[in-house]
């Protein structure tokens, strides 16, 4: 696989990981799914996968982001949120980017964001640009709730 790693955290998901993982399954072979205590089925539906499942106390998000991207095996991160599951298109730009160059330390994506099963392309929430993929070694998360990427 390309020399990307992806990290996920999660608490009670077991309604939304398996769909995000099938979405993101034959992008890495190192995927971490960072936990902060499940009650539900989340871990089960995740042993299901080929992935790294921890359990970190829960702090802030930014601290376990940070804790799972500590365990990332390859430099480039594709952090991305349990309830959220990537389009053929953009798994078709990923498989095409070069995670070997350091020419570029971030990608970015458009977010379409959902309410109540319903996209939402209006009011400033579409396109919801977002990095996703970055270069560990320049940047990390920042914040306690709002968290952002901050780089160096």
């Amino acid at each position: 696989m390309k020399n990307l790693s992806i990290v996920i955290i999660t608490k009670n998901e077991e309604q939304n990981i398996a769909k995000c993982l099938d979405s993101i399954k034959d992008l890495s072979d190192d995927i971490i799914v960072v936990d902060s205590g499940s009650e539900d089925d989340t871990e089960n539906i995740c042993k299901k996968y080929n992935l790294t499942f921890v359990f970190n106390e829960f702090e802030d998000y930014s601290s376990q982001k940070n804790f799972g991207n500590n365990l990332a095996v390859n430099n480039y991160i594709l952090s991305i949120d349990a309830d959220e599951v990537l389009s053929l298109e953009l798994k078709r730009s990923i498989i095409e980017l070069d995670f070997d160059e350091d020419s570029n330390i971030a990608y970015s994506n458009n977010r379409l964001n959902f309410h109540c099963g319903k996209p939402i392309k209006h009011g400033g929430w579409y396109p919801d640009k977002k990095i996703r993929i970055w270069n560990k070694n320049y940047g990390r998360w920042e914040g306690k709730i709002h968290e952002e990427l901050l780089f160096a």
